[in-house]
């Protein structure tokens, strides 16, 4: 009997604090409307508030302490790590350089040995490249340099990593720039080594086309693709990309470009072969051109036959003394026996 009224008092006290939470809380409920709301408890929510601000802030403070030590102790040693692997890429790049340069050294003396001209690199034009949306091409970009600082239709436009299109139609302060992934876009290019040879189509899509690869030519996977400077479109050598197979026996090029924004650019001012004119030099200067060469090679003709005269002349010179110096020692021996 004792249990049970125990027990029943418990179950009274739980019951009546139940009770008087439910009514609390719908109390709270219908004061805390914005109409009936009274303002003693916005006062009393406002120094709650102004008083739990500074607790809040001193708890929190440690806290804060701890998380920024720990914190900076993982910057530190993810600096350490990125410092380490900046050395290393520094080493093979220094490396890289170092054949760069020797490679570039030999090209030239195999040039000036040779004799062939080199290509004049001209410095390129930086500017900044913004979205074009109102032009006449799905991809392309407007950039801020234009006919006053010497940019011209049809110079190639680069990123750190590589081609991104073409200058397509110049202004005085603004440019143009078709890229390669535009559907009218249109680009020769090659594999390093220059075994395939092929047409970079745009579709539209990141990664363009290879057609017209010739039928010899064996592609591989990740191979570099350059442009080939076919046509004179662009100059030969500039980084395009690398070779992906698609489905059947296609191809495609994944872009070094694609992937990064372009914001910042390099126009290279390239001057291509111009096809000969059908009249480049005038007859009478013909004329004038083959007269001079007839009379240079009269000239050469001459000097030579003059050269074989004047050591003819000096060869029997020298012979005619050595008869002469060969019948006075036989006079002067005969002389000598006589005597």
């Amino acid at each position: 009997m004792v249990e049970s009224s125990e027990w029943r008092s418990r179950r009274g006290w739980t019951t009546a604090v139940y009770a008087l939470v439910a009514v609390a809380a719908l109390l709270l409920l219908v004061l805390d409307r914005p109409g009936s709301r009274p303002s003693v408890l916005d006062d009393i929510r406002a120094h709650t508030g102004d008083w739990a601000a500074p607790v809040m802030s001193a708890v929190s403070a440690p806290i804060r302490g701890l998380r920024s030590i720990f914190g900076g102790a993982s910057d530190y040693w993810a600096a350490v790590d990125e410092n380490r692997e900046l050395r290393q890429e520094i080493a093979q790049l220094n490396q890289w350089r170092d054949l760069a340069l020797s490679l570039r050294d030999k090209v030239r003396a195999y040039e000036s040995i040779l004799d062939i001209p080199g290509v004049d690199a001209a410095d390129p034009i930086g500017a900044w490249s913004v979205a074009d949306a109102s032009g006449p091409f799905v991809h392309a970009r407007l950039i801020d340099a234009g006919w006053d600082r010497g940019v011209r239709e049809g110079h190639p436009v680069l990123t750190e990593r590589g081609l991104v299109g073409r200058v397509v139609v110049v202004g005085h302060n603004s440019a143009r720039v078709l890229l390669l992934t535009d559907l009218n876009s249109r680009i020769p290019v090659m594999t390093e080594d220059g075994e395939a040879r092929a047409l970079l189509t745009g579709d539209n899509s990141s990664a363009p086309r290879l057609e017209f690869v010739n039928r010899d030519a064996v592609l591989e996977e990740d191979e570099r693709i350059v442009t080939s400077g076919d046509g004179g479109l662009l100059p030969r050598g500039l980084p395009v990309g690398q070779a992906a197979p698609a489905s059947g026996d296609a191809w495609r090029v994944r872009l070094y470009s694609s992937g990064d924004p372009v914001d910042m650019v390099w126009v290279y001012p390239y001057d291509p072969i111009m096809t000969p004119e059908e009249n480049p030099v005038p007859q009478s200067e013909r004329l004038i051109e083959s007269a001079e060469r007839e009379a240079r090679a009269e000239a050469a003709r001459l000097a030579g036959e003059a050269a074989a005269e004047s050591v003819e002349a000096e060869a029997a010179a020298e012979e005619e003394q050595g008869e002469t110096a060969g019948t006075g020692a036989a006079n002067a021996q005969q002389a000598g026996q006589g005597g």
